[in-house]
């Protein structure tokens, strides 16, 4: 494990503490920053396929959530 210090709004850090108790805020902080880099790589992607495709069209999504219940 890489040691690191950051620092939350108080009222941040008191909900984590109540959600998993204080020694579960680690494991918290590192599932939401690993979360954060899985959404980043996404969107990093998506630019990336509207720079090479153009971008999605929006009928085609609308199509797309109501065949498959989105």
């Amino acid at each position: 494990m890489d040691k690191r210090s950051i620092s939350l709004p108080p009222q941040i850090a008191a909900d984590i503490d109540e959600r998993v108790g204080k020694g579960g805020f680690s494991a918290y902080i590192a599932e939401a920053a690993a979360e954060q880099l899985r959404r980043d790589a996404l969107h990093d992607l998506n630019a990336e396929l509207a720079a090479e495709h153009g971008p999605v069209d929006p009928a085609a999504v609308e199509a797309l959530r109501e065949r498959f219940g989105g």
